[in-house]
């Protein structure tokens, strides 16, 4: 039972805020990979060398993620809709970073270019 006015308003501000944590989670994902996209074309060659085999990794933490969001698309529960989110920040910061550092490896400068064009294509599909 609710017993004064400012108790009702803690109430209906704890339900808000239980309502919106999925879509504020999103909302920062997509805000992250754009900055992370941002970097990529700013920053200078990676430190760390990958090698093809990292880009399959990365490819595949994409496709988890993916998967994980359709899955939380369909229960419609926040905390799926948070940890989707999440999971998908994480798989393209990482695949943008081992993009980075297969560029490093890359045997002329056009290849470099392509692989950091497929991963700026990739992470701008994705945030979309």
């Amino acid at each position: 039972m609710v017993q004064s006015v400012s108790s009702l308003l803690k109430t209906v501000k704890s339900a808000e805020d239980k309502a919106s944590r999925g879509t504020r989670a999103l909302e920062i994902a997509v805000d992250a990979v754009s900055n992370d996209i941002k970097a990529l074309d700013n920053a200078a060659a990676g430190t760390v060398s990958a090698t093809p085999e990292d880009l399959i990794r990365a490819a595949k933490e994409i496709t988890i993620a993916t998967t994980k969001a359709v899955a939380a698309g369909n229960t419609a529960k926040q905390d799926d809709i948070a940890a989707a989110g999440n999971m998908g920040r994480k798989a393209i910061t990482d695949m943008l970073n081992t993009c980075k550092g297969a560029s490093v490896n890359a045997e002329n400068e056009a290849l470099k270019l392509r692989v950091l064009q497929a991963g700026r294509s990739t992470s701008m599909a994705y945030r979309d």
